[in-house]
């Protein structure tokens, strides 16, 4: 099992995903998120559970515990997507999110996955420390929001 940040070709940073669209007004939205989400910058984040999404690619996560003030920036930078974005992806929408940061996908046993977590070192302390539009095929950043 390869963790996201050894997959060659991208430079993937542990992150929290607040929406997943496919195309979108990046001028527009240059203009619209940075008032959003600036205020956020420094936000703590605790990272406190491990969870498993079983698609056709399994994904291996750390739960992100949902506070007030997170679901409130998730609100509303979708409000400021409002019009900006289309495709947008339903896992991600007010109502059926589920915070988390991604470690592993496309593996086959979950225990290995559970093997490779110390326990005693969950749950973890974070804080937001950037916020960017990323292009999730290559996991660079098309423009820093705050």
């Amino acid at each position: 099992m390869e963790s996201l940040g050894s997959v060659r070709g991208t430079t993937y940073r542990p992150h929290v995903s607040l929406a997943a669209f496919e195309k979108a007004d990046e001028q527009r939205l240059a203009v619209a998120l940075p008032p959003v989400v600036g205020r956020y910058v420094g936000m703590p984040l605790t990272l406190a559970t491990l969870g498993l999404f079983l698609s056709p690619s399994t994904v291996a996560f750390l739960g992100v515990t949902p506070t007030a003030r997170l679901l409130d920036l998730h609100r509303g930078v979708h409000a400021a997507l409002d019009g900006l974005v289309s495709g947008s992806r339903q896992l991600y929408e007010p109502g059926t999110f589920v915070p988390h940061c991604t470690l592993a996908m496309g593996f086959d046993d979950p225990a290995t996955v559970v093997e490779a977590i110390d326990a005693d070192r969950i749950p973890i302390h974070a804080a937001v420390h950037e916020v960017h539009l990323v292009d999730t095929s290559t996991g660079r950043s098309r423009l820093r929001l705050a």
